[in-house]
């Protein structure tokens, strides 16, 4: 006697089979998961979108100067970032010059994002000059990270950040790196990095599963900060370049070493 069920002109009834009703639900249930996911995403992009109408009102360029602080002050680093890529890559030059004096507070994403759109428009030598100046922040943002491996953590970054034909490009120009490390130099003397630095010791948490990973006390950044500058300065300075030296001071060591782009 067959364990199949039966229609009432004898043949199997396929529908009513246990097994393919367990398929039928299996596959129901991927659908309601990936119905849920879809939802999910289109509600945070709602949601950023939303945020981002609040803050940018008709995202006139000219509201980015009052708009970015704010965000920042904020604590909404990233909302910041998102914003700043919502305008058309044309208007790179108008940002630039809007947002040079916030510049302290954004961290290096910002300056790598400057960097792609410079390229994105074809202008190499601008986007060589911002990449050089977004690694040198970045490297500001790795040492006061409380990981020993930051700096390598940092080139991960820098490769997953920033445009794979830009970096071709970087590899190529090593030759005028020390004009390009002036120039960030002269920008960070007026500009100089204030930024929070959590998003990336964030990231090195979530990269290498280090829930220890804590940013240094606020009160060592500037020797930090100087420390970087006296290396890169260093390097021009062994490279020939005529460029003052800054004086010794034994407060400025933190006793952690930090690479330019350079000296890599």
């Amino acid at each position: 006697m067959s364990l199949l069920p039966k229609k009432n002109d004898g043949t199997v009834d396929v529908k009513s089979m246990w097994e393919v009703k367990l398929l039928r639900g299996i596959a129901l249930f991927f659908v309601y998961i990936l119905l849920v996911m879809y939802v999910l995403a289109s509600a945070s992009t709602a949601w950023n979108w939303i945020q981002l109408k609040w803050y940018a009102g008709d995202f006139h360029t000219g509201n980015l100067a009052k708009t970015v602080p704010e965000l920042i002050e904020q604590d909404k680093e990233s909302l910041a970032m998102t914003l700043i890529n919502a305008y058309p890559v044309e208007q790179t030059d108008e940002i630039v010059d809007i947002l040079a004096p916030a510049s302290k507070q954004l961290d290096a994403r910002f300056f790598f994002s400057i960097s792609n759109n410079y390229y994105q428009l074809g202008n190499v030598e601008e986007a060589l000059f911002w990449h050089t100046l977004a690694r040198f922040r970045l490297r500001y943002d790795a040492v006061r990270c409380n990981y020993e491996l930051a700096d390598m953590v940092s080139n991960d970054f820098l490769e997953f950040i920033t445009n794979p034909d830009l970096l071709k490009q970087v590899e190529k120009s090593s030759d005028n790196i020390n004009e390009r490390l002036i120039w960030v130099l002269e920008w960070d003397e007026k500009y100089p990095a204030q930024n929070d630095p959590s998003y990336f010791c964030n990231y090195i948490r979530r990269l290498k599963g280090k829930k220890e990973v804590g940013v240094a006390e606020k009160d060592l950044w500037p020797n930090m900060h100087k420390l970087l500058r006296m290396n890169a300065q260093l390097f021009l300075h062994d490279a020939g370049e005529d460029i003052q030296l800054p004086e010794t001071d034994a407060n400025t060591d933190t006793g952690t070493d930090i690479e330019t782009e350079g000296s890599e």
